[in-house]
């Protein structure tokens, strides 16, 4: 079964600096981030099947609507998104907010 989690998703709406920073990265989202989720089938992602909630990245809406359209060669993706989620864990981690929301999975 694949992790849900609305409340995990919810911390990326209150992150305003994007954690992906990719080609058309905007840096800040006043209105705050969107939960973009892995595009790996390591992270549960399958064809009509969303990552799990937990391999998210707290992204810009540019960054979000690139990484769904451009797929970059995997050598170079997968490192990139787990960089970026690394980025937005820690982020929620030091914020408080994972305990919070009672998540004890990997950061």
């Amino acid at each position: 079964m694949i992790y849900r989690n609305r409340r995990l998703l919810n911390l990326a709406h209150q992150v305003n600096e994007c954690q992906f920073r990719l080609a058309p990265c905007q840096g800040y989202s006043p209105d705050g981030c969107e939960p973009a989720h892995s595009n790996h089938y390591e992270h549960g992602h399958g064809k009509g099947i969303k990552a799990a909630d937990d391999q998210h990245v707290a992204a810009c809406p540019s960054c979000h609507k690139y990484y769904d359209a451009h797929r970059l060669p995997r050598e170079w993706e997968l490192p990139i998104f787990n960089e970026a989620r690394k980025r937005t864990f820690e982020l929620y981690q030091l914020s408080g907010w994972l305990s919070k929301i009672g998540y004890k999975g990997d950061i």
